[in-house]
């Protein structure tokens, strides 16, 4: 789960959604079946990884100057 937190900050739209449903599986594992107050939490953490924008990492970020090919 550690190594998919730190790929879901360096790719959020790739790896925010795998993170969301691995939780939701984990939530749903034997390990915690006993313990709602552990899969409610992981719950928790899957709504707030679905829910995060979408907002484009810097190295993704389009920049909005034009080329100077482009006649600016």
């Amino acid at each position: 789960m550690d190594a998919c937190r730190v790929l879901a900050r360096v790719s959020p739209a790739t790896y925010l959604p795998r993170m969301s449903k691995a939780l939701v599986r984990l939530g749903r594992d034997d390990s915690v079946r006993e313990l709602p107050e552990a899969r409610l939490g992981l719950r928790a953490q899957a709504v707030e990884a679905a829910r995060e924008p979408d907002e484009p990492t810097p190295s993704t970020r389009r920049s909005c100057r034009t080329s100077p090919e482009a006649g600016a």
